[in-house]
């Protein structure tokens, strides 16, 4: 079996081909929290749509039901 690394080096290779873009490393430049401690979500778009985004965050909800924290997206 291949480590988690070189698995997550292939996706992210294998999406860029098909001209996505991961969205959240492209705007924030590093990882952010969205699990406990790690940055477990990540967010591909299309080229074109991630030109619209202008805004991306983390929302720290209390309320929120679920173990990972929603990102938000403001597109233009």
């Amino acid at each position: 079996a291949l480590p988690i690394s070189e698995w997550a080096d292939r996706w992210f290779k294998r999406a860029q081909r098909f001209g996505l873009v991961n969205v959240t490393d492209a705007r924030w430049g590093t990882e952010l929290p969205t699990h406990g401690k790690a940055q477990l979500d990540h967010v591909l778009a299309s080229e074109s749509i991630e030109s619209r985004i202008s805004a991306v965050a983390v929302l720290h909800d209390a309320a929120n039901d679920s173990d990972h924290r929603p990102i938000l997206f403001t597109i233009d």
